[in-house]
């Protein structure tokens, strides 16, 4: 009884020191954001974030819950785990690539309706890698927390989090509201590649 609840206190403080991270980097990129570029550079911010979060929760067909599950009922049985994994995984990645094309096709437009003109199509171009990436993400993320890889969990989340916080500060620094947009579809790949370092080493028992 006292393992069990010297258990759950450990994952508690860990999980709490995530969320303060978290808390904090976003109060902190808030911060930077309106340094350098004011509240209008806050606002395309937020819209090009919020559309492309749209974007990623399509794309993860809401595999996520079912993702937690089967890897924590299957942690014994590798092949179904494996199996299961890879369904998901496949899926996930043809939308995100649908979407990807969709958004691609459709970037001048999108550009315009989110900031009123054509100057980021570029950006908005690029959102496709930003689905692609995030998706991964968070596949990763909820095979972690699945399997139960707590730590493993949490460094990747706090990764995120500070991540983002540095691209922003250093890119909008240098390029104001332009390298502020970059810097979020720059982060995305940073972090989906951390997470691919740690899916590799990450043990599925």
């Amino acid at each position: 009884m006292k393992l069990l609840r010297n258990q759950f206190l450990s994952v508690s403080a860990k999980n709490a020191i995530q969320i303060i991270v978290r808390f904090v980097v976003g109060l902190l990129n808030m911060k930077v954001i309106a340094l350098f570029v004011g509240p209008s550079g806050m606002a395309l911010f937020g819209q090009l974030q919020n559309t492309l979060q749209i974007g990623t929760t399509l794309s993860g067909l809401g595999f996520s819950n079912g993702i937690i599950r089967y890897n924590s009922e299957f942690r014994n049985e590798p092949k179904k785990q494996q199996l299961f994994n890879s369904s998901c995984f496949t899926s996930t990645l043809l939308v995100s690539t649908l979407l990807g094309i969709i958004i691609i096709i459709f970037s001048k437009d999108l550009s315009n309706f989110l900031f009123n003109t054509a100057q980021y199509q570029l950006i908005c171009t690029f959102g496709g890698i930003y689905l692609l990436s995030t998706s991964f993400f968070n596949f990763v993320i909820a095979i972690l927390n699945g399997l139960q890889k707590l730590k493993r969990f949490i460094i990747l989340n706090i990764i995120q989090s500070v991540s983002l916080l540095i691209f922003i500060s250093i890119a909008t620094a240098l390029w104001q509201t332009e390298g502020m947009l970059w810097a979020l579809i720059v982060q995305s790949v940073f972090t989906a590649l951390a997470s691919i370092l740690i899916l590799v080493n990450t043990s599925i028992k």
